[in-house]
């Protein structure tokens, strides 16, 4: 049985079956005089009821936020005089790799890690636009923020990346200020960093390989 309101009489009862409906009849929950008490104690159990089904997407979007991950926050800074962060980091193969390596070109530096859908997401359209302009002295890096060397291996294993991973430390993600991620830097020839990314959706990508593109023209 549903409880349908009534101007005239408060509460009234009418069944599914006098509808026509093919529906499990619902449990009687009040009688006709219920008060309003009774009503608004049942209403507040059915909304905790429902908000019960949401509990596991609020817990796991509760996760990505302490963890730092962003999908859409969309923000893009202009150049910065700050000079770009030394430094020097292992890479997934065994070896290592330096900014020094690096200067003279157009580099793009990717704060990422596994566990972070928008960092996940984003790498298709990294590996366009890299393969698009590495021939222009363009090279991207992927920092990975992992704390499991192996969840990256694995990841690399079923994903194509198409540029090298490093393994980043504390101490380069805090000279860079990175928080949340994935947080993208684009650093033009002369070590000026000429884009400044937070998170990622398909607009921050368009942005991104604008800027590239750009960078990349001035070769």
């Amino acid at each position: 049985m549903r409880i349908v309101p009534s101007i005239k009489r408060g509460v009234s009862f009418r069944s599914v079956e006098d509808r026509g409906e093919v529906k499990s009849p619902a449990p009687v929950l009040y009688s006709e005089g219920a008060n309003a008490l009774s009503f608004l104690t049942l209403w507040g159990r059915t909304m905790l009821n429902r908000t019960k089904k949401f509990l596991p997407l609020i817990i796991l979007a509760a996760f990505f936020l302490a963890a730092g991950c962003s999908d859409s926050t969309n923000k893009a800074k202009p150049k910065s005089s700050k000079p770009v962060p030394n430094w020097t980091l292992p890479t997934v193969d065994g070896g290592t790799l330096s900014y020094n390596d690096l200067k003279g070109k157009v580099i793009l530096i990717d704060f990422w890690a596994t566990w972070c859908p928008p960092c996940r997401a984003a790498i298709p359209h990294l590996n366009k636009i890299y393969n698009e302009n590495k021939e222009n002295g363009v090279i991207f890096v992927g920092m990975s923020l992992d704390n499991n060397p192996d969840d990256v291996k694995n990841f690399l294993s079923r994903t194509p990346v198409d540029y090298p991973i490093v393994f980043s430390d504390r101490k380069t993600m805090m000279d860079f200020g990175v928080s949340p991620i994935p947080r993208v830097f684009v650093i033009d020839r002369n070590g000026v960093i000429q884009g400044d990314f937070t998170g990622y959706d398909p607009y921050i990508g368009d942005a991104i390989e604008k800027v590239v593109i750009r960078l990349a023209a001035e070769y």
